[in-house]
């Protein structure tokens, strides 16, 4: 199958984003009516539904979904290398941190970062120590600890207190070691 309407493809991604045609069109520079046409025009030429009309909007049908997620990944791609192209590499962000906290805390934030900011690119940094940052291509660290670095700018981002956990023994052995500030 060839497809002749790739603009109506751009079109199909952004009503998709928005879930509505009124606020599609008005971003798209488009009548509402006019859009819809294409739409419809589309749908014709793939021969399926990519919404389900109902009396309060639109939503993506099943297959909608489907070409939706080959289309965004498309548009991304060639958005990308136009840029790389014309030597308009986005900024990119190092983050170094534990692999630990990247994957419990950061990775599930990750999504909502790059949908409020498309023109950042991000790189996460596995990091055990914090060494030489800059040297690393590091841009910003999250660490954990009391935050008494003396080399590199320090601001809180959220207070995770901890409480060392053993037996009877470990605590006295910590006890006789003198080890009791390094706790508290």
């Amino acid at each position: 199958m060839r497809l002749r309407h790739f603009d109506s493809l751009r079109n199909f991604v952004v009503t998709a984003r928005h879930a509505s045609l009124s606020s599609a069109a008005e971003e798209l520079c488009l009548t509402k009516g006019a859009l819809s046409h294409q739409i419809r025009v589309l749908e014709d030429e793939l021969g399926f539904e990519l919404f389900e009309r109902h009396s309060r909007g639109i939503r993506l049908s099943l297959k909608g979904h489907s070409l939706l997620a080959v289309c965004q990944s498309a548009f991304e791609r060639m958005e990308g290398m136009a840029s790389e192209l014309a030597g308009h590499d986005p900024p990119t962000l190092t983050i170094g941190t534990t692999t630990y906290f990247a994957s419990r805390w950061l990775s599930p934030r990750l999504m909502d970062f790059i949908r409020h900011h498309p023109d950042i690119r991000l790189r996460i940094q596995p990091m055990i120590g914090l060494l030489d940052l800059e040297n690393q291509g590091v841009d910003l660290a999250i660490r954990w600890g009391n935050g008494r670095w003396s080399d590199c700018e320090i601001d809180l981002l959220f207070r995770c207190p901890a409480w060392p956990t053993g037996n009877k023994q470990a605590l006295d052995q910590i006890r006789e070691e003198g080890l009791e500030a390094a706790f508290s």
